[in-house]
């Protein structure tokens, strides 16, 4: 018997919940069946389309960061299109929209390096922005994505103004990221590496030591056990490393030493190794 198209889409939305929670991939298989079946169930006019192809492109997305199909996030990017389409301007839930397709764009980025893909992310970014202004629940999201995408932008042409921007919008981010957000740890990340970009590029010693700073509290954040321990442990004794290459600080490079053989630890063999998120 078919369930109600309401009873699909709970059902996959707390599939994915539990899949998102450690759950094996049959959770996220269901949970991706049940919702084509529910957006079969609402042909192109009905109320609530948006709702479920944005539902099912997030599953999608899902997938893919898990077990990395390409085809995941091309057809993602289809449903968030078709989507951003029915949230016209003045939509509550365009802003959300918006954000959504760039996450695809920048994901199918990172797989083929298409400019252009980036540079429409950074567009869609920024209408989400001026969709989020002060005091608005997604504003940091729209903040910390935007800052992503424009740091990614100026590692692959090198425009100053981009970097730039991204630490404005990464400081912002922070800020509105107090502790115990759950968040926190990720944009105190995306602030150092951009810090850390620009030292690089102006040797400016206040950058280094402000990513340092941020670097320490994000690592403390994420204790023995959290999943992305190693790739802090790593962001921080690249930072220790590098100041200890300017400063000649003993202490710094003792403990660079002390982190990466923690961080060595955590990896599996053949793992790179590598400043990010």
């Amino acid at each position: 018997m078919c369930l109600p198209v309401e009873q699909l889409h709970s059902r996959a939305k707390s599939l994915f919940t539990k899949f998102k929670q450690g759950g094996g991939r049959s959770y996220i298989e269901e949970a991706i069946d049940l919702g084509r079946e529910a957006l079969q169930l609402c042909p192109p006019g009905h109320p609530t389309r948006s709702v479920f192809l944005t539902c099912l492109a997030r599953h999608l997305l899902g997938r893919y960061k898990q077990f990395g199909a390409t085809s995941d996030f091309e057809a993602a990017i289809i449903l968030d299109r078709e989507a951003l389409d029915l949230y016209p301007q003045g939509h509550p839930d365009r802003s959300e929209s918006l954000v959504n397709l760039a996450l695809g764009l920048s994901t199918r980025y990172k797989q083929f390096g298409g400019t252009e893909d980036l540079d429409e992310a950074i567009v869609l970014g920024r209408g989400a922005l001026d969709l989020c202004p002060q005091g608005h629940p997604d504003r940091s999201r729209s903040l910390m994505n935007l800052a992503v995408d424009l740091s990614t932008r100026y590692d692959k042409l090198g425009g100053m103004e981009d970097l730039d921007e991204a630490i404005i919008l990464g400081r912002e981010a922070v800020d509105l990221r107090p502790q115990g957000h759950p968040d926190r740890s990720r944009s105190l990340i995306n602030l150092a590496v951009a810090l850390f970009a620009r030292c690089k590029q102006f040797e400016g010693m206040e950058d280094l030591d402000e990513a340092i700073v941020l670097d320490r509290e994000a690592l403390d954040l994420r204790p023995q056990g959290h999943p992305d321990r190693s790739r802090s442990l790593m962001n921080l004794a690249v930072d220790l490393s590098t100041r200890y290459n300017k400063l000649g600080g003993m202490e710094d490079l003792d403990q660079a030493i002390i982190l990466n053989r923690e961080a060595l630890d955590l990896r599996p063999q053949g793992h790179q190794i590598g400043r990010g998120l």
